[in-house]
């Protein structure tokens, strides 16, 4: 191996972390907007985030019966609520802006996690790989940009979800514990604990910071260490759990949720995944091939604390995420910390892959070389509109369009659109932000009170159905209701009223 050889796996490196960033930049330009309020989607579900930011700012319960009008679910813990509330209503309050500046004010905080977990990212990459010189801080960096604004997070990094600042005070918690550890060990396990209780307090299924600390404590031996990790953060998680009210337990348990996904769908977010992280994967698939053969490498990546807790951190959260994303609505959100641990790892691993100039370190850099560079491939496909998605505008417009349609319908009005239903979107008219799993539930045989939206629908509770055509041609039913009672509007009709993409149903009497 020669220097120059590394200087093409920085280079390589640093080109994808710098598109990963104009990637950033060109979805932050679509989805983001300083001049209007743009209502679009960036992930799955966004909208119940957006509703439930709504009612903390309205003094609200946030934590509902998904199985009581208007049968919406509020899924994630306390302080991604709380935080985004309290937030989005004092910006609002500054800057005397209305209602429909909530889905931007909470996209510019999911945006602000991006720039803290970098920082932190790259502090403790930079410890694990005891980066000296210009060159392997700037590597430090790239893999720090990779993890936090790589192609494997995406839009997520402008949607408003708890994964964002979980994530984030995941790497926090492990940068703080690196920083203290072995020279302070109470120290290092006192600062990560309130960080790991952060991640948990916005996404509840977020302990793999926890739970690779605890099994890194656990390799070595570190007893007293452990006993603390394990009494203070049980001890704060249980607390929560124990003083929160009935309907904030039920909810961030998932109780009675019913799972429905496969195979399949795991295999497909797992492809996913592998091709948008393939610096790590390439390069720790060289760092093995070299550690079966070599015991002298093996034994020194043992005596790394930061290698090992990463890849104690990448077994935790491959245990719990990889069934967790077989779940039908599950994505790449799932592995977000597990490519961070994977790239601590990585990142740990190369003081030792490359200390001897030896046919192993020329192979860990061409396996890290040819990592980076099918990410560049990736994104330039992405960046050229081969595949993938960049802007999501033509949603603002779309719906905007529906908005005019639906201001001039009678209420009380049902559309079937989370989105449309909010309450900015279809003012004067009870916001029916469907749960994501109300079909779930009903597949499952739950009972909703009143009969769910087709037992209003039967009580004539609405006065029009707003329904957006599918292309299967006009329903007769909705939700297992008639629609015998409602008049539906011929197209010419509907196309006056500016409304072509809905069959409207007006109740006859």
């Amino acid at each position: 191996m020669t220097d120059r050889q590394f200087s093409v796996f920085t280079g390589l490196a640093l080109a994808g972390a710098l598109l990963s960033l104009v990637l950033l930049a060109a979805r932050f330009a679509s989805a983001i907007s300083i001049s209007e309020p743009l209502q679009l989607q960036t992930s799955g579900d966004e909208f119940s985030s957006h509703f439930a930011i709504w009612r903390h700012i309205q003094g609200l319960p946030v934590y509902t019966d998904r199985f009581s009008p208007p049968f919406s679910f509020s899924i994630y813990n306390w302080l991604f609520y709380d935080s985004y509330g309290r937030l989005t209503a004092a910006v609002l309050g500054v800057l005397s802006l209305g209602e429909p500046w909530i889905p931007t004010i909470g996209r510019l905080i999911s945006l602000a996690a991006m720039v803290v977990g970098m920082v932190a990212a790259h502090l403790a990459f930079v410890r694990a790989a005891a980066a000296m010189n210009q060159k392997s801080q700037l590597l430090c960096l790239a893999f720090a940009v990779l993890v936090m604004a790589g192609p494997l997070v995406g839009f997520w990094n402008v949607t408003v979800r708890s994964d964002l600042w979980a994530r984030t005070f995941e790497a926090v918690a492990v940068a703080a514990f690196l920083a203290e550890y072995p020279r302070r060990r109470w120290a290092a396990v006192l600062w990560a604990v309130p960080f790991a209780y952060f991640a948990w307090a916005f996404k509840q299924g977020n302990v793999f910071a926890a739970g690779a600390i605890g099994l890194f404590l656990l390799v070595r031996r570190d007893w007293k260490s452990l006993a603390m990790l394990a009494i203070l953060l049980p001890a704060l998680w249980g607390a929560t759990l124990f003083f929160g009210e009935p309907q904030y337990v039920y909810n961030v348990l998932l109780r009675d949720v019913p799972y429905l996904g496969g195979a399949g769908h795991m295999f497909r977010n797992l492809v996913n995944f592998g091709v948008k992280t393939g610096p790590m994967l390439f390069l720790l698939a060289g760092v093995l091939v070299v550690v079966l053969v070599d015991r002298k490498r093996r034994a020194a990546l043992w005596r790394r604390d930061a290698f090992v807790l990463g890849v104690a951190g990448s077994l935790c959260a491959a245990v719990l995420t990889l069934p967790a994303s077989s779940y039908r609505g599950g994505a790449e959100n799932y592995y977000f910390t597990l490519s961070f641990f994977m790239a601590l790892a990585a990142v740990a691993s190369l003081p030792v892959m490359l200390a001897t100039n030896d046919t192993a370190r020329s192979r860990v850099l061409t396996a890290g070389s040819a990592g980076w560079a099918t990410l560049i491939v990736a994104i330039g496909l992405v960046l050229a509109g081969t595949v993938g998605v960049v802007d999501v505008r033509p949603q603002h417009v779309a719906n905007m369009q529906k908005k005019r349609c639906l201001d001039g319908l009678p209420r009380p009005l049902f559309v079937d659109s989370p989105l449309l239903s909010l309450p900015w979107m279809t003012p004067g008219n009870e916001p029916w932000v469907i749960s994501y799993v109300y079909e779930d539930d009903r597949r499952a045989g739950h009972a909703f009170k009143e009969g769910g939206v087709g037992g209003l629908i039967a009580k004539g509770r609405f006065n029009v159905m707003a329904l957006q055509k599918s292309g299967r041609g006009s329903p007769a039913a909705f939700d297992g209701a008639s629609l015998s009672d409602y008049r539906l509007v011929d197209d010419a009709e509907a196309a006056r009223r500016g409304c072509p993409d809905f069959y409207l149903f007006f109740k006859k009497s």
